[in-house]
């Protein structure tokens, strides 16, 4: 993906390009100001449809660009359930669950760092545990920043999954258009 501009994308022109790529499609709005972030399915809210909504934190940005991340990674059937089903074990976790952490995250923040490119904001990995102590995991840290690059490689390299580049060729033409 080329970068056009030296101005990042603000977090309402993502949101606009993420519900023209998503929503007559999928049902599925992109919502902020959560204290923590969260997949919320499709509802029947007094007979009526309501959207499925991606939660994220406050009006970051990079939340907001994760979270839409999750939801690429997510298939059919986890996009039918509250968080996808999936565990979160939140600051404060052990050496292995930090470990079991980076195994399920490569991904995620592949395409994280796809749609970072698109959108023109700097991206790094993240190990999401303030708690953590960072000189126990420094080799393990380096080599989930080398297994989230060579995935957005491989992504990029074989046009691997569809929902995250049609979001990230959406964000790129923005940059271009602005």
């Amino acid at each position: 993906m080329n970068q056009t501009s030296n101005h990042p994308l603000t977090l309402e022109q993502i949101s606009n390009c993420f519900h023209e790529c998503f929503f007559n499609k999928y049902q599925v709005v992109l919502k902020g100001g959560f204290d923590e972030p969260f997949y919320k399915t499709h509802q029947i809210v007094n007979g009526k449809h309501q959207a499925a909504e991606i939660q994220f934190r406050e009006d970051f940005i990079r939340s907001a660009l994760h979270e839409i991340s999750h939801w690429c990674v997510a298939g059919l059937e986890r996009r039918s359930i509250d968080d996808y089903g999936y565990w979160y074990e939140p600051d404060g976790r052990n050496f292995d669950q930090q470990i079991e952490f980076f195994n399920v995250e490569v991904t995620p923040q592949a395409y994280e760092s796809i749609l970072c490119d698109a959108a023109q904001i700097e991206f790094q990995v993240s190990v999401d545990n303030l708690d953590v102590d960072i000189s126990d995991l420094e080799v393990h840290i380096e080599n989930f920043k080398k297994c989230v690059f060579e995935k957005k490689e491989q992504i990029l390299n074989t046009n691997g999954h569809k929902r995250v580049l049609l979001l990230a060729n959406r964000l790129q033409l923005e940059t271009q258009i602005r």
